[in-house]
């Protein structure tokens, strides 16, 4: 369990976005009896998910059905698979992005060209 504050730096996002994914329902955060946000491991996981997610322009509702596949609790089998379904082509698109840039960037490190392929940055949180 960590503070909100380590939370800010262990994530990058602002308190702010924190809170408007909490007030979203995106995370729940438990509170100290003082009143103080604990953040749990469970929820930085989440967080780090709600921001690779929002890097790669999901919205914050696609973020909110990502974190639903995610738990796979909502029951509906044809509504996961539909959504697994967008994700897959949201990737592809994703992808196609990348190539299309290829030819305009560079291998000459961070700034000049991608270190690293776009999905390998998401799939790591």
């Amino acid at each position: 369990m960590m503070s909100l504050v380590q939370a800010i730096r262990e994530t990058g996002l602002s308190e702010t976005a924190i809170r408007l994914y909490e007030s979203k329902g995106l995370v729940h955060a438990p509170r100290s009896s003082r009143g103080a946000v604990i953040v749990t491991d469970r929820v930085v996981r989440q967080l780090h998910t709600i921001a690779a997610a929002r890097r790669l322009g999901f919205s914050v509702d696609d973020c909110a059905q990502l974190l639903a596949l995610l738990k796979n609790g909502d029951g509906e089998q044809a509504s996961t698979i539909k959504q697994l379904q967008q994700l897959r082509q949201k990737r592809a698109d994703l992808e196609a992005l990348e190539l299309a840039f290829d030819p305009y960037l560079g291998d000459d490190g961070p700034g000049v060209g991608f270190s690293e392929p776009i999905m390998e940055t998401f799939s790591a949180h």
